[in-house]
């Protein structure tokens, strides 16, 4: 019996396998506002999380800076018409330290990260993109799993 013949092409390396440099750029602030979108909190691991950093209790932390739109829980937007996330201070995110999964994945976007062109548009509005350390492939991956399937079309 004849052997069979593939003719599929080997796997393509992602254009990132020799890493990528990100590091977020202190007052920056670009991703948090100035634009439309939605800041996705997980329920069972940002919620928690960012309620114990505030000291206040889910419900309070929901109820006074959160939104639902379409099921989902929002950051809200500060009532300034700039579409700023309402943890913006002082042009500073207030919850740094333990951010929401968007924020703390971000630039490492499956959207981002979909090609180099589109890695390259993007480091025209980042300043931290080509900066900071390297981030390995294996590292990307790893934040690229951890964001998971949620939708990265917000800010």
């Amino acid at each position: 019996m004849p052997k069979e013949c593939s003719t599929a092409l080997p796997p393509r390396a992602p254009f990132y396998e020799k890493g990528l440099r990100f590091e977020c750029q202190a007052g920056c602030s670009g991703c948090c506002g100035g634009f439309p979108g939605y800041v996705w909190l997980d329920r069972e691991s940002d919620v928690p999380r960012i309620s114990r950093f505030l000291g206040l209790s889910e419900g309070d932390f929901l109820a006074r800076y959160t939104r639902v739109v379409e099921g989902r829980i929002s950051l809200k937007d500060l009532p300034d018409q700039k579409w700023n996330c309402v943890m913006l201070k002082e042009g500073r995110c207030s919850i740094y330290a333990v951010r929401p999964t968007q924020c703390r994945t971000y630039p490492f976007w499956a959207s981002n990260l979909a090609a180099r062109s589109q890695w390259d548009a993007l480091a025209d509005e980042c300043p931290g993109i080509g900066k900071g350390r390297i981030y390995t492939q294996t590292e990307i991956e790893t934040i690229l799993d951890e964001r998971g399937a949620a939708d990265d079309s917000e800010r």
